[in-house]
């Protein structure tokens, strides 16, 4: 580094020409680029080998490019899984599992500087019926709907799919369309671009199913909150998905909104996988066919929803448990932790 510096300074003071300087400063501003990215990956990386990020520092400044070098093939750490914050109060179930999953995470990591992310995570979803996945704000839901998703990739684990990647599906909080657009045309149009395959009239029966129908011609800029999310799913639905995955789908509904967004989506998960990230129980437990609960980036409990009040701490004989209290235990707040919010 310091022959590299020395050099730069003789170049310098000997008054370069226009011409040998458009040259050299592309190259230094290489150099430069890659010690700041080496610099970056010592510190913000995984854990070093050998030596500390302070040493493994100073030998890739005091002797680039080799110091750099040998940081990159010999002391480059990979991330692991560590242990983490586990939920207090108790080891939580995630021992479930089923035949033929339609999509199944192992030891899934996505860790963000802060310590926070998604911390090991082992997600069993069966072909059929809704998986319901709740948790605290900041427990690690959206990322981990990321990294299955494919819009965000993991840091360790692997996500498995049983089918292409054409036929997952995603419906986001809010669906924005072209106002000026009419349901039928916005449906139309996702047919033409993940199913050409199906007939045009595919698109009059899908909008048909989720209740849509009298409003096919309707522009959709003047839809309702609850109409706007049904015509979501009814884009998602035109493309044959084998998993559609749903972000805070009633999140701002009305009682009436949200109890028609369930039932149609029961319906849908007779012959499809539904993924859903809530916050709301009751909703949870009317639709989902299994829960997953996530806390501190990990998941503290998957299996049936019934199974889930086992753990509410004042069930017992004769004394039916609460899906509330269950949640609330799992994560933390029965035992004076502050949720993050």
């Amino acid at each position: 580094m310091a022959r590299l510096l020395r050099t730069v300074e003789i170049m310098l003071e000997n008054d370069l020409s226009p011409k040998l300087a458009a040259v050299i400063a592309p190259a230094l501003l290489l150099v430069a680029a890659c010690i700041v990215a080496g610099l970056v990956d010592i510190w913000r990386g995984p854990a070093p080998r050998y030596l500390p990020r302070a040493v493994w520092t100073a030998v890739a400044l005091a002797s680039f490019p080799w110091g750099l070098l040998a940081y990159l093939f010999l002391g480059r750490g990979t991330r692991t899984l560590d242990e983490g914050p586990s939920a207090p109060g108790t080891a939580g179930d995630t021992s479930f599992d089923v035949v033929d999953p339609v999509l199944r995470t192992t030891d899934l990591v996505r860790r963000y500087p802060d310590g926070t992310g998604v911390l090991g995570v082992g997600l069993v979803v069966p072909r059929r019926g809704i998986y319901g996945l709740v948790g605290p704000n900041g427990s690690g839901k959206t990322t981990l709907l990321a990294l299955i998703a494919g819009v965000r990739r993991p840091d360790a684990g692997r996500v498995e799919r049983a089918f292409p990647a054409a036929r997952l599906a995603i419906c986001p909080d809010v669906p924005e369309f072209e106002p000026w657009l009419t349901a039928r045309e916005v449906v139309d149009l996702a047919r033409r671009l993940t199913a050409p395959d199906r007939p045009a009239e595919a698109t009059a029966a899908i909008l048909a199913e989720v209740g849509l129908a009298g409003a096919a011609d309707r522009r959709v800029g003047g839809f309702s909150r609850g109409m706007t999310q049904r015509l979501g799913l009814a884009v998602a639905l035109i493309g044959y998905p084998e998993l559609i995955i749903m972000d805070e789908p009633t999140a701002a509904l009305d009682p009436a909104g949200r109890a028609q967004l369930v039932a149609l989506l029961k319906r849908v998960a007779e012959r499809t996988a539904v993924l859903i990230s809530s916050h709301d129980l009751t909703q949870i437990q009317q639709a989902a066919w299994t829960v997953g609960v996530m806390h501190h980036g990990r998941l503290v409990y998957q299996g049936p929803t019934s199974g889930l009040t086992a753990f509410d701490p004042q069930a017992g004989p004769g004394r039916t448990g609460d899906l509330e209290r269950a949640f609330l235990a799992l994560t933390g707040a029965l035992t004076g932790e502050l949720v993050a919010a």
